[in-house]
């Protein structure tokens, strides 16, 4: 599950960078164990939004890429 996980949040880096402007990055908690991660788009139906829009991948600098 874990290499999945990276697997995606490496591919939504690479997709991000070939694009003049990115998607909006959210937070997603876990509905399992609250682990919190970032990602543009849900991990799946065991996640929920946390918050966000961020301009980042870390989730740290709010905002819409591109503004």
């Amino acid at each position: 599950m874990r290499g999945k996980l990276v697997m995606f949040l490496s591919l939504c880096i690479f997709c991000s960078s070939a694009l003049a402007a990115s998607a909006a990055w959210y937070k997603w908690t876990s509905k399992i164990d609250g682990k919190i991660i970032c990602a543009q788009v849900s991990p799946g139906d065991g996640w929920e939004q946390h918050g966000g829009p961020y301009k980042d991948f870390h989730c740290s600098k709010l905002g819409v890429p591109g503004e």
